[in-house]
């Protein structure tokens, strides 16, 4: 049907936007909806999402029932961090989990702060960098806690090839469970992970498929960097009530395209 009044896309939008709304709820229909009952979880957070994050929430833990990987996209201020972190508490029920967020080197401490103002009894660790030498810069695994509404380098400290040892332990896992029964949030700044050379070993295809999970070059359209699943040592992977080894359950990737001297997007990574 020709209407001539129409001339341009926005005049045709404003015109059929309820019936486009329609097309879109019929074609895509929400995992969780508005009316949908939220977690009782959400709940024991320290902070509360807001309505529209917590139906945010369920549709993200919806997915990740079924799914591998879920994306949150939403305008800067929205609370995407927040949706993340109560995700990650309802994903793994409640319970202990361990999870590695990768975000621009500008959100690092934001990340830490929210982590530990949002989730209780929550352990916080920046990775200020992979190499076990000295340097006039952080190196290592610092635990980080908040003093005076500030991030400062407190507590437990380590390196990647420490933590990777089980000692007197029956295995790499079982130390840090017993180093470590909380839950815990390590954060990564994307340039940290980009210039460490413990990426080396993983420079090929990743596990999940060519492009797929991984940051890629957009010049070259190759893979520099392998994705966190495949980085991240599998000792930090917590056991569920069995013992058995959650590696390949609950990952959340909030990712974008990624290249040297840019720091577009954040990738989290959990193993409840």
């Amino acid at each position: 049907m020709k209407h001539a009044n129409i001339n341009d896309i926005p005049t045709y939008l404003r015109r059929f936007a309820n019936e486009l709304g329609e097309r879109i709820l019929d074609s895509f229909p929400p995992l969780q909806g508005a009316q949908d009952p939220t977690s009782p979880l959400l709940a024991k957070l320290l902070r509360r999402p807001y309505p529209a994050q917590a139906v945010a929430v369920g549709g993200i833990v919806k997915r990740l029932a079924e799914a591998r990987s879920a994306a949150v996209v939403a305008e800067c201020g929205t609370g995407k961090t927040l949706i993340s972190l109560a995700s990650l508490y309802v994903a793994s029920g409640g319970r202990r989990f361990v999870a590695l967020a990768m975000v621009p080197s500008h959100l690092t401490p934001k990340w830490l702060r929210e982590g530990l103002t949002t989730i209780a009894g929550l352990r916080a660790f920046v990775i200020d960098g992979l190499r076990n030498a000295n340097s006039t810069s952080p190196n290592g695994i610092h635990e980080v806690r908040l003093r005076g509404g500030r991030i400062v380098r407190e507590g437990f400290k380590t390196t990647l090839s420490d933590l990777r040892l089980r000692k007197n332990y029956p295995s790499a896992r079982a130390r840090w469970n017993a180093l470590c029964p909380q839950p815990a949030l390590f954060v990564l700044s994307k340039e940290t992970g980009k210039l460490s050379y413990f990426w080396r070993h993983a420079y090929n295809v990743a596990q999940s498929g060519r492009c797929q999970g991984s940051v890629v070059n957009p010049d070259t359209g190759q893979l520099p960097l392998p994705s966190v699943r495949r980085f991240w040592p599998r000792a930090l992977l917590s056991a569920d009530s069995q013992g058995r080894g959650q590696d390949d359950h609950g990952s959340l990737h909030l990712a974008g395209r990624v290249s040297q001297g840019s720091a577009r997007g954040g990738r989290i990574s959990s193993f409840p």
